[in-house]
């Protein structure tokens, strides 16, 4: 049975009777990957994942495993909602750039 310190205990080498205890926080692993990408096509993602509310990491990950999971035979219905999406992330851009 452990001890638990008591709230008011204001020394902190008043240890007598209480065992010390290591705790290792655990993490899933993964693996860290590299990539180079030019400052523009940065900027593009950076601004993507802004967009998303998501860090840059994620945004990627998502994308990859998008394309990873897609079917190889061509989607017109996938490819036109893509291209889609990529021209109003175009419109917005101009109207930013515009104001």
């Amino acid at each position: 049975m452990m001890k638990q310190l008591p709230d008011n205990d204001e020394s902190p080498l008043n240890l007598a009777g209480y065992v010390p205890v290591e705790v290792k926080a655990t993490r899933r692993q993964r693996d860290v990957f590299s990539l180079r990408i030019g400052a523009e096509e940065l900027d593009r993602l950076v601004e993507a994942a802004k967009r998303r509310h998501v860090s840059v990491g994620e945004f990627i990950r998502q994308a990859a495993l998008k394309e990873a999971a897609a079917e190889d035979s061509f989607d017109l219905t996938r490819t036109l909602q893509e291209h889609t999406q990529r021209l109003q992330e175009i419109s917005e851009m101009l109207r930013e750039r515009a104001s």
